[in-house]
């Protein structure tokens, strides 16, 4: 009897010529007609199946059914199917066999506690999407909602499998991927759109064999997860030895991304040391997690909770862009037990919100064998926990680590930086090369309680005495590059809970720089510090770095400062008289009539007022005309500022010299008789009317009388009868009676007085 699951093969070809005339068809590779099957509550087994019409009613007839690749197995919206799918054979990565709902809404399936709702073992080539599968419950089920197995020998990696709008719930675990013989698993494993929530052991979970540090292999590769929610996945009470209660956990990874994700709740009930995380990957390498939130991720007897881990085993990867908060374990984790190791990892451009609200860690955190670390470009804001669980924005245990441009804000006494250097805490110190931890270009700010850095065994409570008792720390060239300043992020602490990944960038204002912050610019370059390529954006999508320096934190801000057109100047310099015009020009991606520039007085002469600008703190004051009080040397600084409140400022340095400017005559009495002498004297001013220190040489004369023209000795003896006077400014009167002026003269200014002859 015909079977509509067997494909014929359709010959296909194209005509071609031959040389000898002839004509000839010519193969092309087999086609195959794809079929879609169809199941219904109201169906039938005994039908044909490719239909709605003719759908197959049972799961049963679908497992004992034969299907090749490029097959669907579509089951009816809103409908639930008890049992659980099975499958041993599957399709290619190009034309996979493909299970999902049709018609209204997903297809329900429903398992019994001893099964899963869908099962491939050792097959690929397989799309699972837009159905749900509803276990017993957590508490009862003992599996996978939809497992993936490949333990076939020899290595093998299976084709492609996906999984997209799948909801999975109420089993032991929710989904997952494994392979457990040598390297063998699946090339190419796509996870999206996935919700893993209420399930006992773990939401989503890629895993491997034993992993071997010395002879690395991996199970897995290709590995993609993207826009999936794992919540609530609680853990089990009763494993006492290997924790349980993930989010999302990927294992024997070579060449994984995990993005735009969340994961929440999840943890509470697990009871080993060892704890449960939002979102990590063990054993892996090339593993990339971004784009993602985690939060109040808990543990219950045990440790962790963490919102992010890049955890043993793991290589070359990297934890970026993510969003972690009120965890009870640390934000971001990177950690190594003995025998393992974890290498050349990078946590970068994240943000984090009163992580640690359980356990003693760091929003970041680091721990045991962990070497060639990059932490950069993150922002951590802590307050402190209720209870006495004492948290740290940073905590170190490791060596290797290269720590830079991180901002680490804590409120109510909550230590900024503990680093463990005992070597109970600390395997990896050695006292003889503890340089191991390099901090440069950080920013730390206690607001509301008492700074402190534990470094060793010692707290400080000041960064200066941190940094005089570390002087390896936060320099570079010998200066001081770390911070220690409000850096004025606009609402930090108010992130909450974002809940769509897809809107991080958009939703997390409050960590990002006010206008005027400190941090603008003020970051270290990662490729002349360290030789590292920091990539292309911050934590908010901008491109770094921006207006050619870095910031500090996660935030690359977008405000940009003002340039200099023009430096500062004065006309003239050096000033002889009592004003200066001073200008300035400035360039801004506003406009330059957007600019508001506001002259300051840095320095002046000992004694004399401030300057005063005819124009200031306007536009039109880019040139001013300052007003002098004494001579001397002054120095102004004009900030230009731009819409934004960011500035860019210039200085200049006018010197105002003394000038002659007015010379006082005055006679040592105020009258003379006829043919009788007095003294004149004479006093040189500047131009603020203050007498010279050193009086200039003066030349003396007596002012023609009035209506007398001298044109001939005879006339000159006429005039002269009022008086003569003396290079020394003695004067001596005539013979004629009344009145006589007298003139001193110095670098072109003069000044006259008045005696009376009597």
């Amino acid at each position: 009897m015909f079977r509509s699951s067997w494909k014929r093969p359709v010959t296909t070809g194209v005509v071609r010529r031959r040389r000898n005339g002839l004509y000839a068809i010519e193969r092309l590779e087999p086609r195959q007609l794809l079929a879609t099957y169809y199941v219904s509550p109201t169906g039938s087994d005994s039908r044909s199946g490719t239909s709605a019409a003719s759908a197959w009613k049972t799961i049963a007839k679908v497992n004992n059914s034969s299907f090749s690749p490029g097959d669907s197995i579509l089951f009816e919206g809103g409908k639930v199917f008890a049992d659980g799918l099975w499958f041993s054979k599957g399709g290619t990565a190009t034309n996979p066999i493909t299970i999902g709902s049709y018609g209204t809404g997903q297809a329900t399936i429903s398992p019994a506690a001893g099964e899963s709702g869908f099962y491939a073992y050792n097959c690929g080539g397989i799309a699972l999407k837009n159905l749900k599968v509803l276990g017993v419950g957590a508490a009862t089920s003992t599996k996978s909602a939809v497992g993936f197995f490949n333990d076939l020998a020899g290595n093998v990696k299976l084709p492609r499998i996906s999984v997209d709008q799948v909801e999975v719930t109420g089993c032991y675990r929710g989904l997952t991927v494994g392979g457990w013989n040598g390297s063998s698993g699946y090339d190419g494993v796509s996870i999206t759109n996935v919700s893993a929530h209420h399930n006992r052991h773990v939401g989503i979970l890629v895993y491997g064999p034993t992993f071997n540090p010395a002879a690395p292999t991996y199970a897995m590769t290709n590995v993609y997860i993207g826009h999936c929610q794992a919540n609530n996945n609680d853990g089990d009470p009763t494993l006492l030895e290997n924790h349980t209660g993930s989010g999302i956990t990927l294992g024997s990874v070579n060449g994984g991304i995990v993005e735009r994700s969340v994961a929440f709740e999840n943890g509470i009930n697990n009871q080993p040391s060892e704890g449960p995380v939002g979102i990590w990957a063990y054993d892996s390498t090339n593993v990339t997690i971004q784009y993602n939130e985690s939060y109040n991720n808990r543990t219950g007897a045990g440790n962790d909770g963490d919102g992010f881990d890049l955890d043993q085993n793991v290589t070359n990867s990297v934890l970026q862009y993510n969003y972690s908060h009120g965890n009870d374990g640390a934000g971001y984790l990177i950690c190594s037990g003995p025998g393992t190791r974890n290498s050349n990892n990078i946590v970068r451009y994240n943000i984090s919100e009163n992580d640690s609200r359980k356990r003693t860690y760091g929003a970041i955190s680091t721990w045991g064998f962990v070497t060639g670390l990059q932490v950069y470009g993150n922002t951590v804001s802590m307050d402190p926990p209720t209870g006495t669980n004492t948290p740290m924005a940073l905590r170190l245990v490791g060596t290797d680590h290269r720590i830079f441009n991180n901002l680490f804000v804590t409120t109510g006494g909550v230590t900024l930086v503990r680093y463990d250097v005992d070597a109970s805490r600390n395997p990896l110190y050695d006292p003889a090369v503890d340089q191991n931890i390099l901090l440069r270009g950080n920013a730390y700010w206690s607001s509301g309680g008492g700074f402190k850095i534990t470094w060793g065994a010692t707290t400080y409570t000041s960064f200066s005495s941190w940094l005089a008792a570390n002087p390896a720390q936060e320099r570079v060239a010998g200066a001081v590059v770390g911070r220690n300043v409000d850096p004025l992020l606009t609402s930090p602490g108010s992130g909450g809970t974002v809940g769509d990944a897809d809107l991080l960038e958009t939703s997390l204002g409050g960590y990002k720089l006010q206008p005027r912050s400190p941090l603008i610019n003020a970051g270290q370059h990662p490729f002349a510090l360290f030789g590292i390529n920091p990539g292309s954006r911050d934590f908010y999508g901008t491109a770094i770095p921006r207006n050619g320096a870095f910031d500090i934190g996660a935030d690359e801000s977008l405000f940009i400062a003002p340039t200099l057109a023009t430096p500062a100047a004065s006309t003239p310099n050096p000033v002889t008289g009592k004003t200066a015009s001073l200008s300035v020009l400035g360039a801004d991606d506003g406009g330059e009539a957007t600019l508001k520039y506001t002259w300051a007085t840095l320095s002046r002469p000992a004694g004399s007022a401030a300057p005063s600008f005819s124009s200031n703190g306007t536009n039109a004051a880019k040139n001013t005309v300052a007003t002098f009080s004494k001579e001397g040397s002054y120095l102004f600084r004009v900030t230009i500022q731009d819409a934004s409140g960011l500035t860019v400022t210039s200085s200049v340095t006018v010197t105002v010299n003394r000038t002659l400017t007015r010379i006082a005559v005055a006679a040592a009495a105020p009258t003379v008789r006829r043919f009788g002498s007095v003294q004149f004297t004479a006093t040189a001013y500047d131009q603020f009317d203050a007498a010279l220190p050193t009086q200039p040489g003066f030349g003396w004369s007596v002012v023609p009388t009035p209506g007398v023209f001298v044109q001939s000795a005879m006339v000159w003896l006429v005039a002269s009868a009022g008086g003569t006077i003396s290079s020394t400014g003695r004067f001596t009167a005539g013979m004629r009676t009344g009145t006589a002026t007298v003139r001193a003269t110095a670098g072109g200014i003069s000044g006259t007085a008045v005696v009376t002859i009597v």
